[in-house]
């Protein structure tokens, strides 16, 4: 696996993770936001100060509305980390 970090936005920092395993592998977000490209997609992940955010935008269109989103509360995870 490689990895290369790389700026998306001003305030968002995202990494370029390429991997040749065929089964999925685990990630921890350590900063506030993030950018993953996926496909055609572009997928911010974004720590609250209440949980977490994710939003999908077509990639190259970010500066757009995204097409979907979503959120969990910190209340809803019974982790240790939440």
């Amino acid at each position: 696996m490689s990895t290369k970090a790389k700026f998306n936005h001003a305030y968002d920092f995202a990494f370029e993770v390429r991997s040749n395993r065929d089964d999925d592998e685990d990630y921890t977000l350590v900063d506030k936001n993030m950018w993953i490209t996926v496909k055609g997609f572009s997928v911010r992940i974004h720590v609250t100060d209440e949980g977490v955010v994710v939003d999908i935008f077509e990639k190259g269109r970010e500066d757009e509305g995204a097409i979907t989103s979503t959120y969990a509360f910190d209340a809803e995870c019974s982790g240790e980390d939440a």
